[in-house]
């Protein structure tokens, strides 16, 4: 048995208490809460095939909006399954601990080899690998599975909201250091746990708006600098302290040759350090 499921044979059918409805939950439900392996609590050795409960936890767990199960209904159908030496009870005074006899009978662990699981491929040590085993790979599998899909969405939820479907690229067109201090600052609110939702971006725009570009760069860097989620105006005297913008600012910078000249300069001045 996994922690997942149990094994219920067609036999139940013919068994005494399968028509008391209350009695057959019961056994059902102790099937299910049963450990399927030894554990502890409280001190106590909790084996495998048992559990902790007490009877107005169990009346609450079998109760539904529209029937209620009853603490003196738990505590008959408890009766009925230690009488047929189904289950036994051990109480202390904290909780009860239930134990379903032949546990290991009605919940086997199944064994399968590993050439049936990696399609007859041969291994050297011939290990078994349980169904348990076999079954929790699957499901460690399934979650990051569902793990890798929900962090590929939030990524790409990511770019989009960074880039706004655009909106960063078309606001800023081809000033590529506002831009990158814009996509810092952006950075920065993440770290803050803002959300850059696409209408986010829009408003935190918005705000640079009828701007000069070298105004917008100081509001986006003296955001960035004191750790602000949102970008505010100038004062006053920040305003009078700002230099116009240099003719380089939004310019690419290219690579200019070495003419000849600058070149034998340059090898002459190298040698007297040599």
């Amino acid at each position: 048995m996994i922690e997942n499921w149990i094994k219920l044979y067609p036999k139940i059918l013919d068994w005494e208490w399968y028509k008391d409805q209350n009695t057959k939950c019961l056994f059902i439900h102790c099937l299910l809460k049963a450990n399927w392996k030894d554990g502890k609590f409280e001190g106590y050795d909790i084996p495998r095939g048992s559990f902790v409960t007490s009877v107005k936890t169990l009346s609450e767990e079998l109760s539904s909006k529209n029937q209620k199960v009853t603490v003196q209904a738990i505590r008959t159908a408890l009766k009925h399954l230690i009488s047929t030496n189904e289950i036994t009870i051990k109480t202390t005074n904290k909780f009860t601990i239930i134990s379903v006899k032949n546990y290991d009978k009605y919940q086997e662990t199944n064994k399968v080899s590993n050439n049936q699981l990696t399609n007859n491929q041969q291994t050297t040590n011939n290990q078994l690998t349980t169904i348990e085993e076999y079954k929790n790979i699957e499901y460690i599998n399934n979650i990051k599975k569902e793990k890798y899909k929900k962090e590929k969405n939030q990524n790409e939820v990511k770019a989009k909201t960074h880039n706004g479907n655009g909106i960063v690229d078309n606001y800023f067109n081809n000033k590529n250091v506002l831009k990158e201090r814009f996509l810092e600052f952006l950075e920065i609110r993440k770290k803050l746990k803002a959300v850059n939702s696409e209408r986010a971006v829009k408003l935190l725009l918005k705000d640079l708006e009828n701007k000069s570009d070298i105004e917008q760069l100081a509001m986006i860097e003296k955001s960035i600098k004191n750790s602000w989620k949102g970008l505010y105006e100038l004062k006053p005297d920040e305003k009078r302290r700002i230099a116009e913008i240099p003719e380089w600012f939004n310019k690419t910078l290219l690579k200019e040759e070495t003419t000849p000249e600058e070149k034998r300069y340059l090898d002459e001045l190298l040698k007297e350090f040599k």
